[in-house]
């Protein structure tokens, strides 16, 4: 779940959430990899049990975290961008992406785009 905004405070979206992001930074701010955000923006990724599982099951990991929550998030995103994206490793082949209606309705909810990035 990632949200980007150039308005965006992340630390107290991260206050007003209850859920401490995997990574979040401002326009400007330096990472390990000396990249710079061209935006504001908070993310969390999911904790399935291992990185190739279903889209299912990293939807599970994170859908209790987010429950009750969608309000936040497309407030927080609204002069900007809410996104989910699933992430495939398709060395050898394309594998099948199955969206689930959960994550579907919960994209809807926030305003936000389901984006799919295969990687070879």
């Amino acid at each position: 779940v990632i949200v980007e905004c150039g308005e965006l405070d992340p630390e107290a979206l991260t206050s007003q959430l209850g859920i401490v992001p995997s990574s979040a930074g401002c326009k400007g701010d330096r990472n390990p990899a000396l990249e710079l955000p061209r935006m504001n923006y908070w993310s969390r990724r999911s904790h399935a049990t291992h990185r190739d599982a279903p889209v299912e099951e990293h939807w599970e990991s994170l859908s209790l975290l987010f429950s009750g929550k969608e309000e936040v998030i497309r407030a927080a995103g609204a002069n900007g961008r809410n996104r989910l994206t699933i992430i495939v490793d398709a060395t050898g082949r394309a594998p099948s992406v199955i969206i689930p209606p959960a994550m579907a309705r919960f994209a809807a909810l926030i305003g936000g785009e389901i984006d799919v990035d295969i990687y070879q």
